[in-house]
């Protein structure tokens, strides 16, 4: 006897529901698409079902062969032989699948009619298109209810077709989002679970984003975790591709689906902000305020005894060297905070734990940039480099190799500087990361404008310009940026930099730290070049005022004053 139940369906001595197909209390292993099609063919029973309905049910758009459902179908017909049903599942010639299982009685007959609402909200939840073969998925409806529902939407005007066979969307933006925004909140969140379990079933590594937002959206304590592990992969890949800022917002989604977990785990929380902030960082957003969210993170780290953590934190105070250009900053060389809080860490690394003591003596030499303890600095970065190769880790080096050209950009270092950052490229290439090769890129055709290298200059500046547009963020096109504007001080067309100057400060929407790096760039440019540059002065015009207000500005003000005879 087959009857149904609610979202389950009792036949014979099986019990099939959305959890799976259950024989005498134990679950029978069933492949995602092969449920999908003993579901579509018991919902349907006795009516036979045809292949391309089965093929929409168990995999959507995705086009799969014949041989794939007759795999699927032989699944279903070797799992119910545990019990009395050796036939319940035909083939029916010229008609597609039956489920004929003996009846030995009356069966409930399932509604053959779909209601236009229930239709539209399902569709809501999706983007301004939804695909056809969602809408089959997520609705507890025959496929012949959902195309009468689908027509009567088009005839009324409520969906038009989009220019993609059986993809449809609504009137306009506003008219999807007054839908679902129609919808009981319980409906919303039942939707977009089923909507991220289909999603899973596809398996589509293109469907991460998308699973993501829908456990989100659907905010249930039973779908935090999926939530946040969705959204912390969809970060990372942001992360890698140089789409930093979008990086952030999606660990932004990932710490607001972790709130939800009946099992909140604090360090997980924890890292999640680590890696906001560190995203939002990389983007070049405003630093007001990052420094002492990393400072938080680091006494929470601290309070949790979690050592890995306290060291990302700690790195992550350093932020950028513009943070040290703010006029805020007092005048001493030494950024004495820094300092003691990288000693507070170093305290707790041991010796053979090079993979932690790395960056923090890396962020020990940064924390003494410009200082005239020059010989405490080179040590810290020495000791930095040898604990990056003795932990094996590329990234880590790659790390280290970017702090040292922030503090030891000056005329004495730049041969060493030049070969180092040979190991950085490489080093790029390594990690099959566009994004660390690009810099490294720029910092290499940096040093050797400084080394009066105009030809490995403008190839790596060449070099730069196609991993940027590789990558295809506009992080990297700002970066690349850099590498223009330098190209054009390089060959004397003042107007050009200024005008390339601009549109990145517009792009970013700098702080006048910001401003402070370019102009200090410029300047500690030609005076490494220990000869007037035409435009240094004008450079720095309208900027003189922000620059006395700390020693550095001031050094390379005047710096710019004797390169230009001013």
């Amino acid at each position: 006897m087959l009857v149904t139940q609610g979202a389950h369906h009792v036949f014979l001595d099986f019990r099939l529901d959305a959890s799976g197909l259950h024989h005498a209390g134990t679950r029978v292993p069933l492949s995602p698409q092969a449920q999908a099609i003993l579901t579509c063919l018991v919902r349907a029973s006795p009516r036979p079902v045809e292949h391309a309905e089965l093929f929409r049910a168990a995999w959507g758009s995705l086009r799969v062969s014949e041989g794939s459902l007759r795999q699927a179908v032989l699944e279903i017909r070797r799992a119910l032989r545990q019990g009395d049903g050796q036939d319940a599942v035909e083939n029916v010639r010229g008609q597609g699948y039956a489920f004929v299982a003996p009846l030995a009685g009356a069966r409930e007959v399932l509604p053959r009619t779909l209601g236009l609402d229930t239709l539209l909200g399902c569709a809501s939840i999706w983007s301004d298109l939804v695909d056809e073969a969602a809408l089959h998925a997520l609705l507890d409806a025959p496929a012949a209810c959902v195309l009468t529902a689908l027509d009567e939407a088009l005839a009324c005007g409520a969906l038009l077709r989009a220019e993609a066979p059986r993809w449809y969307r609504f009137t306009s933006p506003e008219e999807r989002v007054a839908t679902y925004e129609a919808l009981p909140r319980s409906t919303r969140a039942s939707l977009h679970v089923r909507a991220a379990e289909w999603l899973e079933r596809m398996g589509l590594d293109t469907s991460e984003r998308l699973r993501a937002h829908h456990y989100g959206q659907a905010a249930l304590p039973a779908c935090a975790d999926l939530a946040a592990h969705y959204a912390t992969r969809v970060a990372r890949r942001c992360a890698e591709a140089g789409a930093h800022a979008e990086s952030a917002e999606w660990y932004r989604h990932a710490q607001r689906g972790l709130a939800l977990s009946p099992t909140l785990d604090a360090r997980a929380m924890l890292a999640l902000a680590l890696s906001e902030c560190e995203a939002t960082q990389a983007s070049g957003a405003p630093r007001a305020g990052l420094r002492a969210r990393f400072r938080a993170l680091a006494e929470q780290a601290d309070a949790l005894d979690d050592t890995p953590t306290l060291v990302r934190a700690v790195r992550g105070h350093y932020g950028d060297l513009g943070e040290r250009f703010s006029p805020h900053e007092p005048d001493s060389l030494d950024d004495a905070v820094a300092g003691q809080l990288v000693n507070q860490a170093l305290a707790r690394v041991a010796p053979e734990q090079a993979a932690l003591r790395a960056p923090l003596l890396g962020c020990l030499a940064y924390s003494l940039a410009y200082s005239p303890r020059h010989q405490a600095r080179r040590q810290a970065l020495d000791e930095a480099h040898a604990c990056a190769r003795a932990s094996g880790d590329a990234a880590l080096r790659v790390r280290v190799h970017e702090l040292e050209v922030l503090v030891e950009f000056t005329p004495t270092q730049l041969p060493t500087l030049h070969a180092r950052c040979g190991e950085w490229v490489e080093l790029g290439k390594q990690l099959g990361s566009r994004a660390r090769e690009l810099d490294a890129r720029l910092a290499r055709a940096t040093v050797a404008v400084g080394l009066g290298d105009r030809d490995g200059a403008e190839l790596d500046f060449r070099r730069a310009r196609v991993l940027a547009d590789e990558l295809g963020s506009p992080e990297a096109a700002a970066r690349a940026l850099r590498g223009e504007i330098f190209r054009a001080f390089l060959n004397g067309e003042l107007q050009v930099v200024e005008q390339l100057a601009a549109r990145q400060l517009a792009a970013l929407q700098s702080e006048p730290s910001e401003r402070l790096i370019w102009l200090g760039r410029h300047v500690a440019l030609a005076h490494l070049r220990s000869r007037p540059l035409p435009g240094v002065g004008a450079l720095a015009a309208g900027t003189e005022s922000l620059f006395g207000r700390n020693s550095m500005g001031r050094s390379f003000l005047a710096a710019a004053h004797a390169n230009v005879g001013e």
